[in-house]
This record gives C-alpha cells, sequence and structure tokens, in this order.
C-alpha cells in the first residue's frame, strides 16, 4: 500500500491548522467597537448625566436602627441639636413604636425650641406605652411647660408621677412646673428628690440648679450646672445657666470665660452679645458692653440682609433686635453721648409702635416685644441734658422723635398699670417710679429751656420726697459716684 509522505500540514491527513484568510470584515468590526469604547470612556463627564436620567439614580445604602441611633446620640453630644433631629427623625421611621426614642426626640425637638413637633411626637410616645408608663407624661409636662402652658404642664407632670411613682424625671419636671408657678418650696422638694434618686440624670441636675437660681441660691446652682455639664459638656443651655449663675453669684470673671465659651460655639448667635453685654454693663465696663451689644446689631443685620438676598435663613426674634437697641442706648447714656442715646432709644420705641402686640411668656428673662419703661424715662433724661425738655425746642432738631412730655407720661403710664405694690407680684420696683418722678421734677424745675406746660405728676405722688441723684440703669441705688460715667447731679438753672 502506499502512503503519501507529504511534509507534515501538506497532505490530506494531518493534524496541523488550515491556513484560512484573514477576516478583515471583522477586525473592522473590533476595531471600530473599540474606537466607540474609547470614546466614550474619555467623553464620560458628558454622557454619565444622559445615562444616569435613563436608568434612574443609584439607590442608597439605607442605615440601620443602630446606625442612625449612633448619629444621633454622637450629634446630640456634640451640641449640634439640628443633626441630632435629622438622625432621631430617621430613627423614628424605622421604629414609630419604641417610647424611649420616641421619648428622646421629644425632648431634643423641645431643646431645639420646635415645641410643636415636640409635643406631637410626646403625643406619640403615650400612645405607645403601656398605662404604667410615665415617661410620655413627663417629657409632655416639660414641653408645654417650657410652651408657657402651666396648668397643662401640671396636669401631665402629676399623670407621670401617678403612672410610676419611682420615675425620676417625673419628679424633676414637675418641680420645674412649680418653679413656674412660684412654689418654692414643693419644687424644691421634687427637684431634691429626683437627684437623689438619679444623681446621674443630666435633667434632675438642670431642674434643682433652676429651683437654687430662681431662690436666689447662685452658688448652689453654679454646682449643679457644674456636675450636669460634667455629664454633657456641650449642651448650651446648660453653658448659658452656669454663665448666668456665675454673673449672679458676682464670679464675674467666670461668667466671661463661659459666655465667651458660648459665643465660639455659636458665632452668628446675637445672644452670647448680648448676655455679655449685660454683664460688663452690670461691671460698668461700658466701653466693652457697648461693642457687644453693637456686634449683637451686626449679626442681626447680617441675618437681615441675607434673608433679604434670598438666603433659607429663619430671622432672628425681634426681642434681640429690641433688646439690643435699648441696651446700647442706656449705654450711651451712661457714658454721656445722649444724642447717640436718642437716636438708638427712638429706634426701639418706633419698632414697638409699628409692631404692637403682647410679650410672650416663653421669652427668656429681661426679653420683651416692646420696648421696656427704661427706654422711655432713660431717652427723656438724655433730652434734659441736651436741653431739650421743652417740646417746641426738640421738634426743631429732631422732629419725628417724642418729646420728654410724651415720654415721661407714658413712662408714668406703664407704672401705673403695673406699681410696686400690684397684687400679681409682677408690678415694677419702686426705684423705676422715682427715676420717673426724678426725671419729671429735673424737666419742670431745672431745665434751662423748660416745657411750656408743666409735666403732670400724678396726685397720690407730690408729697414724696427723696434726692435728685440719678441712680443709672444697671446701677444699684444711690451707687458711689465715680469720674467716668456715674451719676449726674441736676445742673442748677441760671439766675
Amino acid at each position: 500500500m502506499y502512503i503519501n509522505r507529504e511534509p507534515l500540514g501538506k497532505g490530506n491527513l494531518t493534524f496541523g491548522r488550515r491556513r484560512r484568510p484573514l477576516p478583515i470584515f471583522q477586525i473592522m468590526i473590533y476595531v471600530g467597537l473599540m474606537g466607540v469604547a474609547m470614546y466614550f470612556y474619555f467623553q464620560a463627564e458628558v454622557f454619565r448625566p444622559q445615562v444616569a436620567a435613563m436608568i434612574g439614580p443609584t439607590p442608597t445604602p439605607t442605615m440601620s436602627i443602630d446606625q442612625t441611633l449612633q448619629l444621633a446620640e454622637e450629634a446630640y453630644m456634640d451640641g449640634d441639636l439640628e443633626m441630632a433631629v435629622t438622625y432621631y427623625d430617621m430613627s423614628v421611621a424605622l421604629y414609630p413604636q419604641d417610647t424611649e426614642l420616641l421619648v428622646d426626640y421629644a425632648r431634643v425637638l423641645m431643646l431645639n425650641e420646635s415645641y410643636d413637633a415636640a409635643l406631637e411626637i410626646a403625643d406619640q410616645a403615650i400612645l405607645s406605652a403601656d398605662e404604667n408608663d410615665a415617661r410620655g407624661y413627663a417629657v409632655k409636662a416639660r414641653i408645654l411647660n417650657w410652651m408657657g402652658q402651666e396648668d397643662a404642664a401640671l396636669i401631665e407632670a402629676l399623670r407621670a408621677q401617678e403612672a410610676d411613682p419611682s420615675y425620676p424625671l417625673a419628679y424633676a419636671y414637675l418641680a420645674e412646673v412649680y418653679n413656674n408657678l412660684e412654689r418654692w418650696r414643693e419644687a424644691y422638694q421634687n427637684a431634691e428628690r429626683a437627684v437623689t434618686m438619679d444623681p446621674y440624670n443630666v435633667d434632675a441636675r438642670w431642674v434643682l440648679a433652676l429651683v437654687l437660681e430662681f431662690q436666689g441660691d447662685y452658688r448652689g446652682a453654679v454646682q449643679q450646672y457644674q456636675q450636669a455639664l460634667a455629664l454633657e459638656p456641650n449642651l448650651l443651655p446648660l453653658l448659658y445657666g452656669l454663665a448666668r449663675n456665675y454673673r449672679g453669684a458676682l464670679m464675674y470673671e467666670q461668667s466671661i470665660m463661659t459666655y465667651e465659651q458660648i459665643k465660639l460655639r455659636s458665632p452668628e448667635d446675637p445672644r452670647p452679645n448680648i448676655v455679655l453685654g449685660l454683664t460688663y454693663f452690670e461691671m460698668r465696663e461700658d466701653a466693652s458692653a457697648q461693642a457687644n451689644f453693637q456686634e449683637a446689631l451686626n449679626k442681626i443685620e447680617q441675618r437681615d440682609l441675607a434673608i433679604a438676598e434670598g438666603a433659607d435663613l429663619e430671622p432672628f426674634p425681634d426681642w434681640m433686635r429690641l433688646m439690643a437697641w435699648q441696651q446700647i442706648g442706656q449705654v450711651y447714656f451712661t457714658r454721656r453721648n445722649y444724642e447717640s442715646a436718642v437716636e438708638t432709644l427712638q429706634l426701639a420705641i418706633d419698632w414697638t409702635e409699628a409692631n404692637p402686640r403682647e410679650d410672650d411668656e416663653s421669652l427668656p428673662a429681661g426679653a420683651s416685644n416692646s420696648a421696656s419703661i427704661e427706654v422711655y424715662y432713660v431717652k427723656a433724661l438724655a433730652h434734659y441734658y441736651m436741653d431739650q425738655c421743652s417740646n417746641i425746642e426738640l421738634s426743631r432738631e429732631y422732629p419725628l422723635h417724642d418729646g420728654p412730655q410724651d415720654l415721661l407720661n407714658t413712662a408714668m403710664t406703664m407704672y401705673l398699670d403695673r406699681p410696686a405694690n400690684d397684687p400679681s407680684g409682677n408690678g415694677y420696683p419702686i426705684e423705676i417710679r422715682d427715676q420717673i418722678l426724678r426725671a419729671i421734677i429735673l424737666c419742670n424745675d431745672y431745665a434751662f429751656t423748660p416745657p411750656e406746660r408743666p409735666i403732670p405728676i400724678p396726685e397720690q405722688f407730690q408729697d414724696l420726697e427723696f434726692d435728685l441723684i440719678l441712680d443709672l440703669p444697671g446701677q444699684a441705688p444711690n451707687e458711689t459716684e465715680d469720674d467716668n460715667n456715674q451719676t449726674e447731679e441736676a445742673p442748677q438753672q441760671e439766675g
């Protein structure tokens, strides 16, 4: 048999590869696809939005309840209440029936001054709990108390005690209600009991500090605020309370240091500047007081400007603007810058007349939605020292301003509405009455250019006798005079 012995790969029986023509068409397609791919790769930023619009956004992984709660607690401990509210809201969406979570959320909303939302969450906490759970009733009591609804708050606080007599915050929040109702003994007893039951509870310490403060034990309040801050060092209301009680205890250096700490934490907030100004004014450091009040006004004006330009910001409360105006006006007066005092105090009066409304009981101590009584008689005294007791003379120089006669009549009317012996206990101090009467006597009897018609003195005060040494705003009566910015005696009339 004949066997073809052609070289390997040449015959019909071969295990080698057959040579095929090059697939030109496939190569061209491959190269083309590679070119298109490279084009899209280098133009990815151009096409990504279009692709995202077609397929939708990439789903964000949902955080677990443990993650949201941890973030909420971290934000709270850092003092970032707004972020804490955000994460608590996410947590409640995952666990809407968790009573403890709802109570914590309601408390943070309250601290963030979102009272209506806090009240809604507190009601949700009550519904989620059994009848022996005091937590929802207790936090609702505190929210209502902060809203100025003491009677309703008292009902909820007593319900909390009835539901669970072993719950410390039922006693703490009841003490806070009693404190606002001026039931001092019951306030102290309940606050002390709450701290005894749970010495490491921040709110129990906080309420005891408030009770001691209202009873004038400022040093005792300082100790309680310090212990509360050792537990939660970044809670701003505790820092405000500590600084305020340092000031009440005449520990001015510590008070100023604490307020400066608050300023660093809240650089855009005018409140630290206002209370710092009040502290410096009380110390008779008028230049520092003026600088802080002016800084507060600057912050308010910057916020107003940002809102006018479209920024999504809340305006600062009106009481801040009014307090800054009237306080810086009084500083101008004590520094004998009477013209600036007149101009600034008039701003507070104009604002009050343009925005008449009742004061809100939930405003901070000393805050008001209208000009204070001091604004009227201090402005009148500034006019006196500028020899402007005559309304005619005043109308020539300040045609839009009220004259001393109108100012002092207004101040006296305000005093008579709330005299020192007012049964409500909210009357003005007797020193206010004497300041108004002194100003009237000075204008009537000692002004170089007296008013055309004497300013009337109410009949019940006409026989009072007192010296004409003026007690400046923020100064203790009859304080020793100094050379810089203290009391002036009335100038003697010529002739």
